[in-house]
């Protein structure tokens, strides 16, 4: 079977989409597990822990605090994150 050119590009820019949510996806599961067996943990830590960016560990913890799934517990300089427990 013979793709046209623009049938191609469709079909690769979709594979990349889909590969793209699924680490996006697992990468924000990891970090939840990652918090709910290390709880207190601060960003800089959880980032060296799951080899990840710093910007990458601030975008995914933002939009799990987003969710409620998990909060800041403490002062800025000695505090960290927490599952809630609203799973």
């Amino acid at each position: 079977m013979k793709f046209k050119e623009s049938e191609k590009r469709e079909l690769k820019k979709s594979t990349s989409e889909l590969k793209e949510a699924v680490l996006k996806d697992g990468g924000i599961t990891s970090l939840l597990t990652f918090v709910e067996s290390s709880p207190g943990k601060r960003t800089v830590d959880i980032a060296t822990s799951l080899n990840i960016s710093m910007r990458t560990t601030e975008r995914w913890i933002k939009k799990l605090r987003e969710e409620g799934k998990i909060e800041f517990r403490g002062s800025k300089k000695t505090g960290g994150y927490y599952v809630t427990g609203k799973q």
